[in-house]
């Protein structure tokens, strides 16, 4: 979680989310109406900001307070049955990905392998 005893940067955050909700809104409104579903990490990733944005602007809304609506949506979009699915079983599947069409970048990272003792 962020900061939440910074009030300056948490309304500068709440200022952020709250100016970005009309966007939001208008591309998942694009995306549903062309029967656009997330199918890979980006399409999941644009779901969970942009419903994660939407919670938070309508807790805003409903008079709650920055931490307890920021509180709900991450509630709302971690708990939700997509999020979810790539949770359980997407992290595996892009790792396993990352490793194997990226090797050179594990080889400089230079992370020793703990040996047992």
């Amino acid at each position: 979680m962020v900061a939440t005893n910074d009030p300056r940067l948490m309304e500068m955050i709440d200022d952020m989310l709250c100016d970005t909700g009309p966007h939001f809104d208008r591309i998942m409104a694009y995306l549903v109406d062309q029967r656009m579903l997330p199918d890979n990490p980006m399409g999941y990733s644009m779901f969970a900001i942009s419903l994660f944005n939407k919670t938070y602007s309508e807790s805003r809304g409903d008079g709650k307070d920055i931490t307890e609506s920021m509180m709900i949506a991450q509630s709302v979009t971690m708990n939700h049955p997509a999020i979810q699915r790539l949770s359980s079983q997407g992290i595996s599947e892009i790792m396993s990905s990352i490793v194997m069409t990226q090797p050179a970048y594990f080889e400089r990272a230079q992370i020793p392998i703990r040996e047992e003792e």
